[in-house]
């Protein structure tokens, strides 16, 4: 008999490896990216971003990752921080054999930091703990980029906002409710987190 929750992670393992196949073929969505970059000033200015969705994982997963090689391949070195303790999906994406206390050499340019699932994820970062990795490697790397949990159910990224530069949220065209977006824009004014941009993807 099969296990249905092997099934259901293998199936959560392939549909991750897809989206981040394509997003490794569309130089459109690099382009963008850059793009992105620039009118931020992310490429210049900002040492620490932080990306989340309004609402789930993956996509704003894939995404830090396309976004830590665009800084890449303009010669930055940069560290990724998976710190969604709730549903932590790096690990699944890049590979290696890092955790919270090493980083794992991704590519010439990028590592990773990867913590794991916890029951309370505010704990672990009301302790400090990334703020910790950031002052740790911060001189080592010119860019950190931090995955956060989703906005719309989870608020820890208040709990970093000393430590930002800019914070970016990912919505999904026509799968993500504008009120939702908008209610995650208040809150960033409301908590006056370093908002940067809301960034609509296909």
């Amino acid at each position: 008999m099969v296990n249905i929750f092997n099934y259901f992670d293998e199936r959560r393992k392939a549909r991750i490896a897809a989206n981040f196949a394509n997003i490794e073929k569309d130089d459109q969505l690099f382009e963008r990216i850059v793009t992105l970059q620039n009118e931020i000033g992310a490429s210049f200015d900002n040492k620490v971003t932080a990306i989340a969705s309004v609402s789930g994982d993956e996509i704003p997963a894939n995404f830090a990752r396309a976004y830590a090689d665009a800084f890449a391949r303009n010669g930055s070195s940069v560290l990724l921080i998976d710190a969604n303790m709730y549903n932590p999906v790096l690990k699944d994406i890049l590979g290696g054999e890092g955790d919270a206390e090493k980083p794992a050499k991704i590519s010439d340019k990028v590592s990773a930091i990867y913590f794991q699932k916890e029951i309370y994820p505010s704990n672990v970062l009301k302790a400090g703990a990334v703020h910790d990795v950031v002052k740790k490697y911060g001189e080592e790397f010119e860019h950190i980029v931090i995955l956060v949990p989703s906005i719309k159910k989870h608020k820890e990224v208040v709990l970093l906002k000393d430590i930002l530069g800019s914070f970016i949220i990912l919505a999904q065209r026509n799968r993500t409710r504008k009120g939702d977006i908008y209610n995650a824009i208040q809150y960033c004014a409301l908590e006056q987190l370093p908002l940067a941009k809301v960034t609509i993807l296909k």
